[in-house]
């Protein structure tokens, strides 16, 4: 078992606080479903605990992986010690190849050439396959001309072969039918229970949760956690929306 501890996590850009106080645990083995309106700071909180540069922490913000401070470390350090952020928008990188790019990254992780060529690039396919992914694919320029879909597929591989221990999924549900939504769901939540990965999984939609079934739900407003529960949490956003979380924020 493992966890990942955020408290007090306060961060500023450019003397502005875009995050206020925040504190929530994630356990491996859990999956903690993370909402708010457009602008609340869900995505800021997400490149706040990889390590983006340009974020000012204050001296009181901890972000730690089983009692291992990770605030003084790089996004490199950050991922080596068990981190993965799935992007809400990924990039298209010319010149290198979906393979590629996880058998560097699988490597670097491991520090010495230590996994075997053929063994990784087995790994990759038996996995693409899981995830229904287009073998095609896996030899094309990282993200070029692929689907919205298929660029949240190609996250979603990356972190089964990385096997981190906490990773955030940014809106990974966006852009993708409903089939292909139900199997990521599915993927994810064998993963969860296999290999006792934790979970952060950022979205705006109730409707993808229903299937997801988190542990809990946390939701944002203005740089704040404002709400904490369970699967009711949920149900009152799809009916009335972010309104009664405001109010809450407001009467706090």
């Amino acid at each position: 078992m493992g966890n990942l501890t955020v408290r007090n996590l306060t961060v500023t850009v450019d003397n502005k606080k875009i995050l206020d106080s925040i504190d929530f645990n994630l356990s491996t083995g859990e999956i903690v479903a993370l909402m708010g309106p457009n602008g609340s700071g869900k995505t800021t909180l997400a490149k706040s605990i990889m390590g983006y540069p340009n974020y000012r922490f204050d001296k009181d913000s901890l972000i730690e992986i089983n009692g291992e401070n990770l605030v003084p470390d790089s996004i490199a350090e950050r991922s080596r010690k068990g981190l993965f952020l799935g992007f809400q928008y990924p990039v298209e990188i010319t010149g290198v190849n979906v393979q590629e790019l996880i058998i560097a990254a699988i490597r670097a992780r491991e520090k010495k050439n230590l996994v075997k060529l053929d063994v990784i690039i087995a790994e990759i396919k038996e996995r693409a396959s899981v995830l229904k992914i287009n073998k095609e694919l896996l030899d094309r320029d990282i993200n070029y001309q692929f689907s919205g879909g298929e660029k949240k597929k190609i996250e979603i591989l990356q972190m089964f072969l990385l096997k981190p221990k906490f990773a955030i999924l940014d809106e990974i549900d966006s852009g993708l039918d409903v089939d292909s939504l139900k199997l990521l769901v599915q993927v994810v939540k064998q993963e969860v229970a296999r290999n006792e990965l934790g979970i952060l999984f950022i979205t705006h939609y109730p409707d993808v949760l229903n299937y997801l079934l988190p542990d809990r739900v946390l939701v944002m407003n203005n740089g704040k956690i404002v709400e904490k529960g369970n699967l009711d949490v949920v149900k009152r956003i799809a009916s009335e929306g972010y309104n009664f979380s405001e109010n809450n924020d407001q009467a706090a």
